[in-house]
């Protein structure tokens, strides 16, 4: 069966599980018998966490919108910007409101990722405020190719794994606007696939697919885009003609 049409619903639960854990935190104390949480502030602006068991080393990191300078991210087009209007986590998320075109909206190059990594997890959140064209977060691999979209085609969940069409892999119809929707990626470079799991925050319900990437080598660069399904174009040419939509807390677990 073709893993690009591999969809089954999560619906009536409150949450997704996935296997793995971001952000494990260390139980040692310090010296001065406070807790080490393995939390950093990377020189981007984000954080980091560590874990320091042998059997399962990992990082993470999480790209926020709390420095209002925006060191972690590349700005492409300035009517996207951090907002204190919206808020997953802490006091701001960054996003745009538009109802011009618009196309590449940001893109950060984080250090961990730097060269390529195949990373583990990926979570994030977003929020759609109004009826628009959608948009959405891109992978790109070390080779500058893409490897994967997620995101809404407004206010329909959307997954892109392939040039020919957008709007392939629309796992869900959504549950509308001024809502939050964590979306969780879970990854099998050996197998070439990736578990990609929405949830609408709001309604408690939400639902999870097994996708092909595109490529399947690796992540660098994270872009944020607008996207309209109808406007869709090879190779991988995101746009739209309008964007209302917020993101927040992207996480990464390598």
């Amino acid at each position: 069966m073709d893993r690009r049409t591999v969809l089954s619903s999560a619906a009536g639960i409150g949450t997704v599980s996935l296997t793995g854990c971001l952000g494990i935190l260390d139980d040692e104390s310090d010296e001065d018998g406070s807790e080490d949480d393995g939390t950093e502030t990377t020189p981007d602006g984000g954080t980091e966490t560590t874990t320091d068991a042998a059997e399962d080393s990992r990082t993470s990191f999480t790209l926020g919108f709390e420095d209002p300078q925006l060191t972690a991210w590349t700005v492409e087009d300035d009517r996207w910007g951090r907002s204190e209007a919206y808020a997953y986590s802490g006091d701001a998320s960054a996003g745009v409101e538009t109802d011009d075109e618009v196309s590449l909206l940001a893109t950060a190059s984080p250090s961990e990722l730097g060269g390529g990594a195949q990373i583990r997890e990926l979570k994030y959140y977003w929020r759609e405020t109004s009826n628009s064209n959608g948009g959405g977060l891109v992978l790109v691999n070390s080779d500058g190719e893409f490897e994967l979209f997620t995101g809404s085609n407004n206010p329909q969940w959307n997954v892109i794994n392939e040039p020919e069409i957008a709007q392939r892999n629309e796992p869900s119809d959504g549950y509308g606007y001024e809502r939050w929707i964590e979306t969780a990626l879970t990854f099998d470079w050996d197998d070439g696939t990736v578990e990609v799991a929405f949830t609408d925050l709001t309604a408690g319900e939400g639902t999870t697919g097994t996708f092909d990437l595109v490529n399947g080598t690796d992540v660098e660069t994270l872009r944020l885009y607008g996207l309209k399904t109808s406007e869709y174009r090879e190779p991988y040419e995101f746009r739209a003609g309008s964007c209302h939509m917020h993101w927040d807390e992207i996480t990464v677990t390598i």
